[in-house]
């Protein structure tokens, strides 16, 4: 009997140590994150200025469709063998987002697989009124609110002409209508635009 209960204690022990968890090694988190390099306004009212780099955001249009502003948010030092860029946008519950209406916004890739120009503006994007931007087209969409970390599409990385520089214009949705603006701040790595690649 003593032999029996021996033996029944001794298969709880061992069951209960089989359960405790071992200590193990957490993976990395995959791939690298980039933190925009330059956020710059672009106006169509002043469609020749080329605004300084800044780390506030600003997006916005009037009733009137030519008095628009956008936001180019650029990263620089993408490796060449980098793959599968993605871009995304984080915001702590509570952190200051301006806006009227909280647009959609497009997204907008940029010479992804050119050279960057240098003193950017307006008219460096659209040289005439019917010409697209020089760029991929449309990337994607997103609207921005507190409490958010959004990956809001993804893509090859760029060619190696590009030297590593990978760009957005963020704007306005074109079927918004009437006025309509976006504003926060850039604050790595705690708030705003940061680009992850190699997942």
């Amino acid at each position: 009997m003593l032999s029996s209960f021996i033996s029944l204690a001794a298969i709880c022990l061992i069951s209960l140590t089989s359960a405790v968890p071992t200590p193990a090694e957490l993976a990395p988190r995959c791939g690298t994150t980039l933190y925009p390099s330059k956020i710059q306004l672009l106006s169509e009212e002043l469609p020749l200025k080329s605004f300084p780099k800044t780390n506030n955001f600003f997006v916005k249009q009037e009733s009137s469709s030519s008095k628009r502003t956008y936001a180019l948010v650029q990263f620089d030092k993408v490796p060449t063998d980098a793959y599968a860029c993605q871009l995304n946008v984080k915001f702590p519950g509570g952190y200051y987002i301006g806006n009227v209406g909280n647009p959609t916004l497009n997204v907008t890739t940029l010479f992804k697989d050119q050279p960057k120009p240098r003193n950017i503006s307006w008219k460096t994007l659209y040289p005439t009124a019917r010409q697209s931007p020089l760029g991929q087209g449309l990337f994607g969409t997103v609207n921005l609110t507190p409490g958010q970390t959004t990956a809001i599409n993804s893509e090859s990385c760029p060619a190696p002409a590009a030297k590593g520089s990978l760009a957005y214009v963020f704007s306005i949705a074109r079927w918004i209508e009437g006025e309509a603006y976006v504003y926060t701040s850039q604050q790595d790595p705690k708030a705003g635009f940061y680009l992850t690649f190699n997942c």
